[in-house]
């Protein structure tokens, strides 16, 4: 568990102190340290409340990505029956996620797409007074949102299920890009540093029908981003040898169809 605090300061005596908390199992991503962090200016707010902000994950990395889910809890020190919750990037205003939330001190929110890629992004939550946001409110830590990923790859059909695929780095440089290889949810190669022609093989087994392969970037290597090139033996529909461009946490995947 990280937590990240943030105090804001008001112009009267009163502060409103927002943690986050992300909780992940070895979690590689970024992450805004506390360090990093520097004090946000709240104006025309003198409630001297708090409200506290807490995020949580299943992820294992970060950033997030269309179609994750983040769970929003908040609690204040006054009694709170109606929320609003807000996207904002840095400072600026994003989209409301909810006008006025009166189930409950928590909420789960599927990251829709079409989001600027940023590592600045947090949740504004506010009370609801007179069906508007009201003066007493807080903010979460920062956190990554980018876009779907484009990985270059494309989905093949093979005329038997015994395959090879060969992993090469095809980048300017042999670079120490690093990935592990899922077959259908299983890891065949893992933590596998990427090397140059002419690369590494592996035997796949593959079952009748479609299934689904994974390449998950551990690394960008020394040169960002993680850029290697695969070829499936065997292929007789679509492109026998393909590249991906993928940056840390990204997995570009494919499905291979077996006859």
């Amino acid at each position: 568990m990280i937590s990240i605090k943030h105090r804001l300061f008001l112009p009267a005596a009163a502060a409103l102190t927002v943690t986050a908390f992300f909780i992940f199992t070895g979690c590689s991503g970024y992450i805004v340290t506390e360090e990093e962090e520097t004090p946000s200016t709240v104006i025309g707010s003198d409630v001297p409340y708090q409200i506290v902000i807490t995020l949580e994950s299943d992820k294992r990395t970060m950033p997030f990505y269309p179609g994750d889910t983040i769970t929003i809890y908040w609690a204040g020190s006054d009694n709170i029956s109606s929320v609003c919750l807000e996207l904002y990037r840095g400072d600026e205003f994003v989209m409301e996620i909810t006008p006025s939330y009166t189930l409950g001190s928590e909420y789960s929110w599927i990251i829709p797409d079409g989001f600027t890629a940023d590592e600045t992004y947090r949740i504004k939550v506010s009370d609801v007074t007179d069906d508007k946001p009201g003066d007493l409110f807080g903010f979460s830590g920062y956190f990554a949102l980018r876009s779907s990923p484009d990985s270059g790859l494309s989905d093949v059909a093979v005329g038997q299920r015994a395959v090879t695929l060969t992993l090469t780095d095809t980048g300017s440089m042999v670079d120490g890009d690093t990935v592990t290889v899922r077959l259908n949810s299983n890891a065949v190669l893992e933590n596998h540093i990427l090397t140059g022609p002419p690369g590494t093989e592996l035997m796949l087994d593959l079952l009748g029908g479609a299934n689904i392969l994974e390449i998950f970037a551990v690394n960008e290597g020394e040169v960002s981003p993680n850029t290697a090139g695969l070829s499936i033996s065997h292929v007789y529909s679509g492109e026998p040898s393909q590249q991906w461009r993928l940056y840390t946490g990204e997995t570009g995947s494919l499905v291979i169809s077996a006859h």
